[in-house]
């Protein structure tokens, strides 16, 4: 029987294997240093193209690049005025006008009919005016705005009479009123 023995003094290393991965290793890093560079390269074209851009821009529109350090005073109080009258707009156009109309229909009876609606932003205040059949129409209106929790401090404003005629030819005397309802609109 033969028998085989290794009787090498040191662990046996396959240096052809391990210079092929250090190689490989090698090619690798480089290809992906190469993307990285390319990479760079092109942000860095595509930063000095949108430089370029703006400075065209700002030529175009004469703007300066110190232009925001020099506001006097009374510039300064126009631009915040300016910003004022566009929040102000802002908040107009961000009504929800649907709701309104909608707690309105809530609370409008079938005799009464809204003829007019002013809105006052300033004052967060609901100008209506309004005809109702009777004076009974006006009151159970009324009533029922102050019942509603949509809406607060109700005032009559003016109340009067008022003939008309309906397709009937038929002539029918209607209350007609004006109501400012206060905090409808915040």
């Amino acid at each position: 029987m033969r028998s085989r023995l290794n009787l090498a003094s040191r662990t046996y290393v396959n240096r052809r294997a391990l210079y092929l991965f250090y190689a490989v290793s090698t090619a690798v890093v480089l290809l992906l240093l190469l993307t990285q560079f390319r990479y760079l390269t092109e942000l860095q074209k595509q930063e000095n193209l949108l430089n370029q851009r703006i400075g065209e821009l700002t030529r175009q529109l004469g703007i300066s690049a110190d232009s925001t350090a020099s506001y006097s005073e009374d510039e300064f109080n126009q631009l915040l005025g300016q910003i004022d009258f566009s929040n102000k707009l802002i908040v107009k156009d961000s009504f929800q006008w649907t709701g309104l109309l909608g707690q309105l229909e809530a609370v409008v009876p079938a005799d009464v009919r809204i003829t007019e609606i002013r809105p006052d932003f300033k004052s967060s205040m609901l100008n209506l005016t309004a005809q109702a059949r009777t004076v009974a129409d006006l009151r159970k209106f009324i009533d029922r705005l102050n019942d509603s929790e949509d809406f607060s401090e109700i005032l009559l404003l003016s109340q009067g009479n008022q003939v008309v005629k309906d397709p009937e030819n038929i002539e029918r005397t209607l209350v007609l009123f004006t109501l400012r309802v206060k905090g409808v609109l915040q």
